[in-house]
């Protein structure tokens, strides 16, 4: 705690700001989730209408585009809100790895085309649950994800793998980016809470708080440079 507090106290002005910004984002993302869920909702009404009046194969054609583009809408929300709810730590929680997955390739779907990353989501037999919050789990992968975008930005070849796999009695979630390797400094401090290799406004606390939320998870992320992010969640509930 005594750790936190002193990073806290040396925050630049640039960097209290981010943190700010941060969090009002947070908070304002249910209120905007439903005033768009709102408007996707007139949306999906008035295509339909116009649906049923139609016998024009091709404006169908488009009207289903429309009410698919609305679904998958609905679906990144829907992430979106549930990611920024307060997480509720239970003995009893278990988190489905496809939804998690499915989740991260909705929120994450936009800057994977833009930045031309060929992405794979693989799952080995036999892996379909682990005892830990599913929110809990996305921020994790969220912050690694975010992590691995930035180490391919100026990379010619980008390619993303997320793998799930069992080890012993733990969940072993890797992912591993084509990005140059990571320097041995960097390495060292990677998970420090207010250490980034960025201008003086990144506050640096994404993977810091990602190994924080695993350890109260009883999980475990490190770091492998020929692996990338191994992440060990727990295959039973949480540990009391």
């Amino acid at each position: 705690m005594a750790r936190f507090r002193s990073f806290f106290l040396e925050l630049t002005p640039a960097q209290i700001e981010s943190l700010i910004d941060d969090a009002q984002k947070g908070r304002n993302v249910n209120n905007v989730a439903h005033d768009v869920n709102n408007m996707l909702g007139a949306i999906m009404a008035y295509a339909e209408l116009i649906r049923m009046d139609s016998t024009d194969p091709e404006v169908n054609r488009m009207i289903d585009e429309i009410l698919g583009a609305v679904e998958k809408g609905a679906d990144i929300l829907s992430a979106l809100t549930a990611i920024s709810r307060r997480t509720v730590r239970s003995s009893s929680e278990v988190c489905e790895i496809a939804t998690v997955m499915e989740s991260l390739n909705l929120l994450f779907v936009y800057e994977f085309k833009l930045g031309l990353i060929q992405v794979q989501f693989v799952s080995d037999e036999g892996v379909d649950s682990a005892g830990i919050h599913e929110q809990v789990l996305q921020r994790v992968l969220m912050h690694v994800l975010a992590n691995a975008l930035e180490v391919m930005a100026d990379q010619e070849k980008k390619d993303l793998t997320i793998r799930a796999s069992l080890e012993g009695d733990n969940v072993l979630i890797a992912v591993k980016d084509s990005g140059d390797p990571i320097d041995h400094d960097v390495l060292e401090r990677m998970f420090e809470p207010g250490f980034s290799t960025k201008d003086e406004s990144h506050v640096g606390m994404g993977l810091s708080v990602a190994r924080q939320l695993m350890t109260r998870g009883k999980g475990s992320i490190e770091y492998d440079p020929q692996a990338g992010f191994r992440i060990l969640v727990p295959r039973a509930g949480w540990s009391t």
